[in-house]
């Protein structure tokens, strides 16, 4: 091979090998450039994923928190009470004691229905007799509801005293303010001081403000001027007072026991009323007002009496569908749970848009269940949910209806042959009112 092809074969060889290495380089920048795309790939992953979870973290605090706070408990004597519970205080008070600081006690002879258990508060029915309430105020939603009767007491945060005997509610506001709402009422607010009273039959409102605190007495002016003389007293010999006129004893009868009645003081009205005349010629205003005096001063047979002869000589008043209700308060608490039912039905058939309307048809509810008529006891717990559907007794009606263990018909009396109509609850023929002697 000469010296020509040797160089030739040289260069070629050359040119091959820069051709190699260029490739090589190639290859490596492309490498790199691979490297890099896949960690910047990585490096955005990992913070996509960061905040992925960040993002989860954080809806998971948002479900947390916004997830409805349980509802308030209460318990009665160290033991845990619950939601439409009936709470009583039979010869000694009896006091509720709420998670969220609340208390209530109940006076001697008065009962209520834990009707309602809320985050916010709870709803009570009071359905007689008194009761001291104390609501703690904790936030801006904290809401209580005190029912008695067709009377409903809004609350956030106070103290008061509450009554109710079925014909007449009072409040006494101590501290904080409260909105109140019912019939002869509408709708008011009551603030710290005040006094409400409702007599429903006779439709009077009697609102008592907060008195002043009684100013210093003052021994002197500014000038240092004598004290200003104390106001003459007229004596009076006993020759004189003897020859004043005095009021028969049957124009102060006819005046005062109205007047003592109601101010409640039962027992005083019941020794100073003229019976005899009251049932025999009284309206029926006077005649529930009596009756109900009776009924409350410790005199149930007195009380039937008056509400009787109500219902006899005065049909078809309001006040007579009250005697009816009044009537079958009195049958329950003898333990007459069957003539009560009666009674309340007829309280609801004669006063369907009265203010006792809801009231008696929620104590129907109880008056079968303690007869142990189960059938009619869901029956009138339906048509109470139909009516009322927040009423005081709707969750005592939501648990009678929710219950569908069938239950096995009433057994009847036999009956004689022949087409009959169909049997009735009702109570005894009414009978004239026996005078007390």
């Amino acid at each position: 091979m000469d010296e020509r092809a040797l160089l030739e074969l040289g260069r070629e060889v050359a040119a091959e090998q820069d051709a190699a290495l260029e490739e090589r380089d190639d290859l490596r920048a492309v490498r790199a450039r691979l490297l890099r795309r896949r960690a910047r790939r990585w490096h955005v992953g990992r913070w996509v994923a960061a905040a992925t979870l960040a993002a989860a973290a954080a809806g998971a605090l948002i479900s947390w928190g916004t997830r409805p706070a349980p509802p308030i408990g209460f318990e009665v004597a160290g033991e845990p009470g619950r939601e439409g519970a009936w709470m009583a205080a039979d010869e000694t008070p009896r006091e509720l004691r709420f998670s969220d600081g609340s208390r209530v006690e109940l006076a001697p002879g008065a009962g209520l229905r834990v009707s309602a258990l809320g985050p916010e508060g709870a709803r009570l029915d009071l359905q007689r007799g008194s009761a001291r309430v104390e609501v703690r105020h904790r936030s801006e939603d904290t809401r209580w509801a005190v029912h008695a009767g067709p009377f409903e007491v809004r609350v956030v945060g106070t103290a008061f005293d509450v009554s109710w005997d079925g014909e007449r509610f009072a409040l006494a506001l101590e501290e904080g303010r409260v909105r109140i709402s019912g019939p002869t009422l509408n709708e008011r607010v009551v603030d710290a001081g005040e006094t409400v009273r409702v007599a429903l039959s006779e439709r009077r409102v009697e609102i008592v403000q907060a008195e002043p605190a009684p100013a210093e007495p003052r021994t002197a002016n500014a000038r240092g001027a004598e004290p200003e003389p104390a106001p003459r007293v007229e004596e009076r010999t006993d020759a004189e007072r003897a020859e004043a006129p005095r009021p028969t004893p049957r124009r102060r009868a006819r005046i005062d026991w109205r007047r003592l009645a109601r101010e409640g003081r039962h027992a005083d009205a019941l020794e100073v009323a003229d019976w005899d005349r009251v049932l025999a010629t009284g309206g029926p205003e006077d005649l529930v007002l009596l009756g109900n005096a009776a009924r409350l001063g410790g005199a149930p047979a007195r009380a039937r009496a008056a509400l009787t002869a109500l219902r006899m000589r005065h049909p078809g008043t309001p006040q007579a569908a009250e005697a009816a209700f009044l009537l079958g308060r009195l049958a329950l608490g003898a333990g007459r749970a069957a003539d009560a039912a009666a009674w309340f039905e007829r309280a609801v058939a004669e006063s369907p848009d009265g203010p006792q309307r809801m009231v008696a048809a929620g104590r129907r509810i109880e008056a079968y269940e303690r007869a142990g008529n189960e059938i009619a006891a869901r029956r009138a717990a339906r048509s109470y949910l139909a009516r009322h559907p927040e009423g005081p007794h709707a969750a005592e009606a939501r648990r009678l209806v929710a219950e569908t263990t069938p239950l096995a018909a009433p057994t009847r009396p036999a009956r004689s042959a022949g087409r009959q109509g169909p049997e009735r609850l009702a109570p005894a023929p009414l009978a004239p009112p026996s005078l007390p002697e």
